[in-house]
């Protein structure tokens, strides 16, 4: 008895092995890295950057992060979202001009920012940051590949 539970539990193990290797398989088939995901990384790390130094109060660390997360978001105007591409022809466009415009948008919330910190106006600073994250957040819904 004992030997054919540890059969019964090796023949589990090793298909929950195989069935985790093909769901990564999977995974990799249609989500590759790209340019544009390896840039939202560090955008999101320059965010994060910013709202620490605003907390701290530190307004050039806040500066030199929305001046990176300004130049990043500027150099991905024109790639394309990887859930372009499993869109069908006709769809596309229209998500592609979504994601520009998206990102337009992020362009003006940032410099929005930039005015904001000029004049060390904490809580219209607070309220941008509220803003993009926000825009962040609604812009990856609707235009991110669910991977998973």
């Amino acid at each position: 008895m004992i030997r054919n539970t540890r059969s019964t539990l090796a023949a589990a193990l090793v298909s929950a092995a195989l069935l985790a290797s093909a769901n990564v398989a999977a995974h990799e088939d249609h989500c590759e890295d790209t340019r544009l995901g390896d840039v939202m990384k560090d955008m999101k790390k320059s965010f994060k950057a910013y709202r620490g130094a605003l907390k701290q109060g530190d307004w050039m660390a806040m500066s030199d992060a929305r001046l990176k997360l300004s130049e990043l978001s500027v150099s991905v105007t024109d790639e394309q979202p990887l859930k372009a591409r499993e869109m069908n022809a006709d769809e596309r466009p229209e998500l592609i001009e979504k994601y520009r415009k998206g990102m337009e948008k992020l362009d003006l919330l940032l410099g929005q920012l930039e005015q904001a910190e000029q004049s060390k106006d904490k809580g219209q600073v607070m309220a941008l940051v509220k803003q993009v994250g926000a825009h962040t957040k609604k812009s990856h819904k609707a235009l991110q590949l669910d991977c998973d």
